[in-house]
C-alpha cells in the first residue's frame, strides 16, 4: 500500500500552492517567486572555463543584463508544480534495489539513510517551447540565456521542496547513529592535508549536525533510468503533469525526479555519502 503523500506543490493560476495534508497553504506570486541566481546561471553557461573567468563573465554588464532580459520577458510563463510522497526506506529497497548497479555509491549511501521521501517537479512546457521559438527565429542569445535559467530555477524548485520536506519531516532522534559504518580510510585525520582538504576529500570546518537531507536522482551513480517507471506509479494518483518516454527521460524537459533524505554526516568529510563511497573523484561530488 502507498504511502499519503506529504505534499503537493503546484501553481494554479500563477498562483503557488503547497498541499500538506490536505491543508492548503497559498503563496501569491509577489511574495513567494524563485529568484534567479546570476552565478548558478553563470556555472551553467561557462561550465568548462576556469573559475576566475567564470567569475569574471558573471560580472559583466551584458551578462547582466542578458539575464535580466530574461527575467522579464519569459518567466512569467514558467508553470511549476511538485509532488512528493513519504516511502519507507525497506519498501525503498525493495522498489528499486533492482535498478542499481552492484557497486553504485548511492545503493551504498541508504546504509546511512533514516527517512525518505520520492519527488517529481517540474517548471511545465513553456521553457523548451520558448527556447525552440527563440532557435527558430535566430536568437541564440535568448535561447541559451533561457536554458540555463531554467535548468537553474528547476534546480531552485528543487531545493526549495527538499527544504520544505526538511521542515515537515525532523528526525525522531537526531542524535541516533543508525547503519554508520563506513571504510576505515574515510575516518582518518586530515594530518599534513592543505586546510579544508583530506586526501582531495572536503573536510567541515566546524562540527556537522548528526544528519542533513540531501536527494539523489535516477540517472546518476549507478541508478538506471529504467527506475523512472517504478517511481511515477508509486506516485501515480498525484495528477502529475509530468510523462516519461520510452527511455525513462521525462517531459517536459525541464522536470528533476529522485529522493529525498535524511542522511548521516561523516564526522570529518564534507561530502554526501554517495560521493564518500564513490571512488571516483568527479567535479560533481558533493
Amino acid at each position: 500500500m502507498k504511502e499519503q503523500p506529504f505534499f503537493r506543490f503546484q501553481s494554479i493560476k500563477k498562483e503557488i500552492f503547497f498541499i500538506v495534508n490536505d491543508s492548503v497553504f497559498k503563496y501569491s506570486p509577489h511574495k513567494h517567486q524563485l529568484p534567479v541566481n546570476p552565478e548558478k546561471v553563470g556555472r551553467l553557461l561557462y561550465r568548462d572555463a576556469p573559475e576566475n573567468k567564470i567569475m569574471e563573465k558573471i560580472g559583466e554588464k551584458k551578462f547582466i543584463d542578458n539575464v535580466k532580459k530574461i527575467e522579464d520577458k519569459y518567466l512569467h510563463i514558467l508553470s511549476p508544480a511538485a509532488f512528493a510522497r513519504n516511502i519507507a526506506i525497506d519498501h525503498f529497497k525493495s522498489l528499486f534495489y533492482p535498478f542499481f548497479q552492484s557497486d553504485s555509491p548511492i545503493k551504498r549511501a541508504v546504509s546511512q539513510w533514516k527517512k525518505t521521501a520520492l519527488f517529481i517537479l517540474t517548471l511545465g512546457s513553456e521553457p523548451e517551447s520558448s527556447v525552440e521559438s527563440c532557435l527558430q527565429r535566430g536568437d541564440l542569445t535568448d535561447a541559451l540565456f533561457l536554458d540555463a535559467i531554467a535548468s537553474s530555477l528547476a534546480e531552485q524548485l528543487a531545493d526549495e521542496i527538499q527544504n520544505r520536506w526538511e521542515s515537515e519531516n525532523p528526525l525522531d532522534d537526531m542524535d541516533s547513529p543508525g547503519n554508520t559504518h563506513e571504510p576505515d580510510s574515510l575516518h582518518n585525520t586530515p594530518g599534513s592535508d592543505p586546510p579544508g582538504l583530506m586526501g582531495n576529500k572536503p573536510v567541515h570546518l566546524s562540527p556537522p549536525p548528526p544528519f542533513k537531507t540531501v536527494r539523489y536522482s535516477p540517472g546518476y551513480c549507478g541508478w538506471d533510468l529504467a527506475c523512472q517507471e517504478i517511481l511515477f506509479g508509486y506516485m501515480a494518483d498525484l495528477s502529475l503533469p509530468v510523462s516519461l518516454t520510452s527511455g525513462g527521460m521525462m517531459y517536459p524537459r525541464k522536470s528533476i525526479s529522485g529522493v529525498m533524505v535524511w542522511e548521516k554526516t561523516h564526522p570529518v568529510i564534507n561530502l554526501t555519502a554517495s560521493c564518500r563511497f564513490c571512488p571516483h573523484p568527479c567535479p560533481k561530488r558533493r
